[in-house]
């Protein structure tokens, strides 16, 4: 892109693009909230086990560092692709009907009961959705910085982007709770593809890619070439390093919920939905609120600011069901916007800013090399999920996660608050601005 050149974004790109957002946030929120509690429920729920909870938490483990490993590759392979549809778009054509076929694939254990055949087919079926959900999510979010050029217009995509996203989200608490209890795990993601396919589809005429002379696409550069830039670019680490530990909070509140609302609450599970639906109207309602704040003080400051929330709200969802007078239940729904308001301003921040890192790279390297940020942005949080998912299973085993030893589920929240501060310590060393006039400016960069 060159900087005198101001593609402003036109109200057909924010309405068609986002429905790949309501696509794969349904699908992949269908699967991190029902996934580990239909393979390990908790041991006093009547229901039956396929793998031991351990074993779920590895293969959830290896299977998001592969993911992690290929969001590069992908990326890479992206941004030096050239056909008369663009950059982007064969991989979401070609890629949403494997994804959504190994999706189904996830609900169909081999054997009932606990067997290790279940393991390993978990963990086979498992690389195969993770490889096609990025090779549809890498593109699909590196069309973002190329739609929309300033910082007014990406705050303006990213805020409708989660706004997409929640209504996925919505999709996921209103649906998959009831029909998971009533109707079974594999009718429920019977539902979710159907939804899935659909939606993904409908992204395709918002995605205008920029000309190859903006984008430079022409100009080849070999994946370790591309990579090693990437890790030398000082503020995408300190910006990549703290969403490892932001997006894992986000991540787990998914697996978590489940587990929390039928041991701590003691509701059953279709009761799931009214908790889920409860933090996503939360986020829609405080999306004004944060595009407000990001005009007005900045996105590096509010991004920062999300942080210390969450650092200081997780841990006091520890004490719910412990506080006297109050049901457990209305214990809950108290806590949780206190987590779901700065989540929102996570997830409008983080793509927003990406933009910003994206256009400090092409100052640095000549090259808008958007797919292979994004790529490795999905490095990060996957690695972030990948941590999460060794840990929830040992914090279950080694302290509980029935209804006569729930810590293990309480002790949830401390690690999230623990590990939103770092979020907030790391993200003091990220310096750049909201424009490109303004990083210029703070990174002493001279007008080429």
């Amino acid at each position: 892109m060159k900087e005198n050149v101001v593609k402003r974004l036109t109200n057909k790109e924010v309405f068609f693009y986002n429905w790949g957002s309501i696509s794969l946030n349904f699908v992949e929120g269908v699967l991190f909230t029902w996934i580990m509690y239909f393979y390990a429920p908790p041991p006093d729920s009547g229901r039956p086990a396929f793998i031991p909870i351990i074993a779920v938490g590895i293969i959830l483990t290896i299977g998001r560092v592969f993911d992690a490993i290929t969001d590069p590759l992908i990326g890479h392979l992206s941004d030096n692709t050239k056909t008369r549809w663009g950059r982007r778009k064969p991989f979401i054509i070609f890629g949403t009907p494997f994804m959504i076929l190994f999706f189904l694939l996830l609900w169909l254990p081999p054997v009932s009961g606990v067997s290790m055949v279940n393991v390993v087919y978990l963990m086979v079926i498992f690389f195969f959705y993770f490889l096609f959900y990025t090779i549809i999510g890498i593109p699909y979010d590196a069309v973002l910085a190329e739609i929309a050029l300033t910082s007014q217009d990406r705050v303006k995509l990213s805020s409708w982007k989660l706004i997409y996203a929640i209504i996925g989200f919505l999709l996921v608490a209103l649906i998959a709770p009831g029909l998971f209890q009533n109707l079974g795990a594999f009718k429920m993601a019977l539902v979710t593809a159907a939804v899935g396919l659909v939606t993904m589809y409908l992204c395709l005429p918002g995605i205008k890619e920029l000309p190859l002379e903006f984008s430079r696409a022409d100009v080849k550069i070999g994946f370790w070439d591309a990579f090693s830039a990437t890790f030398k670019n000082t503020q995408f680490l300190f910006f990549g390093i703290a969403i490892i530990a932001l997006y894992m909070c986000y991540e787990v509140l998914l697996v978590v919920i489940p587990y929390f609302v039928t041991v701590i609450v003691g509701k059953e599970e279709a009761f799931v939905m009214y908790y889920q639906a409860e933090f996503i109207l939360c986020m829609v309602a405080s999306v004004p609120l944060w595009m407000w704040l990001s005009h007005r003080y900045g996105k590096r400051s509010m991004l920062r600011v999300v942080s210390l929330l969450l650092a200081v709200f997780f841990p006091i969802i520890f004490f719910v069901g412990d506080i006297p007078g109050i049901p457990v239940m209305i214990q809950a729904f108290v806590f949780f916007p206190l987590v779901s308001v700065p989540l929102g301003g996570f997830m409008i921040l983080v793509y927003a800013m990406m933009g910003d890192i994206v256009d400090y790279d092409q100052m640095l390297t000549g090259k808008r090399r958007e797919a292979m940020y994004y790529g490795v942005f999905g490095f990060s949080r996957k690695l972030g999920f990948a941590l999460s998912t060794v840990l929830l299973p040992v914090l279950f085993k080694t302290f509980g996660y029935t209804k006569v030893n729930p810590l293990g589920i309480r002790l949830v929240w401390v690690m999230l608050g623990v590990f939103s501060l770092i979020g907030f310590f790391i993200l003091l060393g990220y310096k750049l601005g909201d424009s490109p006039e303004e990083t210029r400016k703070i990174m002493g960069i001279s007008e080429q």
